[in-house]
């Protein structure tokens, strides 16, 4: 319910972003109790704020609007470098399901990073941003 109040247009500004803090909390409670489910829970949550950066543009002073923030969250939660998962990629096929299974996880975060990248230029770690959008179509 929260989404779709969120992404109603017609809807205001304010009651929107009141949906989307609620949904973000429903996202954070769904995980609270899973730690190791850290990259689909950034991953749900960097959704819903891409989507409202995406709307109703970036904004240092909002948390679900914060790109600098969204970047710095997904960058503790991946847990690896590029060239590791680039060489992780290579030969996917032949770790096991849990390795792969962690591989496309990264690569569902790294869909989140895409979307943000236009605010990358006011990021100081823009070149980070880079990389890892090159490493995402090379994994599972």
């Amino acid at each position: 319910m929260a989404v779709s109040r969120y992404q109603n247009s017609k809807l205001s500004q304010p009651a929107r972003l009141q949906w989307a803090a609620i949904a973000a909390r429903a996202i954070d409670e769904k995980y609270r109790d899973d730690a190791g489910d850290a990259k689909l829970r950034c991953t749900e949550r960097g959704f819903v704020v891409a989507y409202l950066i995406a709307q109703f543009g970036p904004s240092a002073h909002h948390p679900l609007r914060d790109p600098c923030a969204l970047f710095e969250e997904i960058m503790g939660t991946l847990g690896t470098q590029p060239e590791a998962a680039l060489k992780a990629a290579e030969n996917w096929r032949q770790h096991d399901v849990a390795r792969v299974r962690e591989l496309r996880r990264i690569k569902n975060l790294l869909k989140v990073l895409e979307y943000i990248l236009p605010y990358a230029s006011t990021l100081d770690t823009a070149g980070i941003a880079a990389k890892w959008t090159a490493v995402r179509p090379a994994l599972p």
